[in-house]
Parts: C-alpha cells; sequence; structure tokens
C-alpha cells in the first residue's frame, strides 16, 4: 500500500480509532482537561460529531477549485454555544459517529482514491489561519 493510500485508509478508519480512544472511559475522564486551554476528550468527539461534514466539504473545494477559500470560525465558540461540554457522548456515538461518519467517510474515500497516482498540489485560502497545502502523490 502506498502511502497515499494508507492515509485514506486511515481516514475510514479514524471513527474506529476515535471510538477505541474513548471506551471505557468515564465521565470525569471525559471532562479532564490535563492541559490548561486544551479541549476535553468530550469536547473533541463532540466536535468531530459536528464538523466532518465540513471537513469533507473542505476536501472537495480543495480538489475541485482553485485556491478556494475555505470558510472560518472559532472552534472555542462553536464548542460553546453547541455545548459541548454539556452532551452525552455515547448520543453523539450512536446517532452520528458510528454510521454516519463512517458513510461520509466511505463515499469522501471513492473520491480521494479516483487521485491515486496523480500527483498534483493543491491549496486553499483559510480566513484565520495561515494558507493550508495538501500534495498529492
Amino acid at each position: 500500500m502506498n502511502a497515499y493510500s494508507q492515509l485514506i485508509d486511515d481516514y475510514l478508519q479514524g471513527s474506529k480509532t476515535l471510538r477505541q480512544a474513548v471506551e471505557g472511559m468515564t465521565a470525569s475522564q471525559l471532562d479532564a482537561t490535563p492541559v490548561k486551554g486544551t479541549w476535553s476528550s468530550r469536547q473533541v468527539v463532540c466536535h468531530i460529531a459536528d464538523f466532518d461534514t465540513v471537513y469533507v466539504d473542505r476536501m472537495k473545494r480543495v480538489i475541485a477549485e482553485d485556491r478556494p477559500p475555505l470558510r472560518g470560525g472559532d472552534p472555542d465558540e462553536f464548542a460553546a454555544r453547541l455545548a459541548y461540554q454539556e452532551r452525552d457522548v455515547e448520543v453523539d456515538w450512536h446517532f452520528w459517529i458510528s454510521e454516519a461518519i463512517r458513510k461520509l467517510r466511505f463515499f469522501e474515500s471513492l473520491v480521494l482514491f479516483t487521485l491515486c497516482g496523480s500527483s498534483t498540489q493543491r491549496s486553499a485560502r483559510c480566513p484565520r489561519r495561515f494558507e493550508k497545502r495538501t500534495q498529492v502523490t
């Protein structure tokens, strides 16, 4: 398996990897923030549940358009306003992450696999951050 195919495979396994990482955690472990100013595991899971569709849209724009502008946002504001800290990880898991993300990532991987073997460099404009550049080899 080449490096590009491995990245796609890792992407496809992401929801399983995430589930294994948080499985069996107590509520206090899910809410722990060992480093001040960082997110808890609960917040990370909720963010992925909310943003995986955004990431897929961004990938498609970068593939299809020349230097597309990517809509930005303040992740901490999303976390606060979408109540990440109060959400039930199991509910997010069962109703979104388990099936929806798996299917979404599968269909996106079909697009990504069509690029396998091509050598191209794509970039996008991010309003709040440095320019993101992705190289497909």
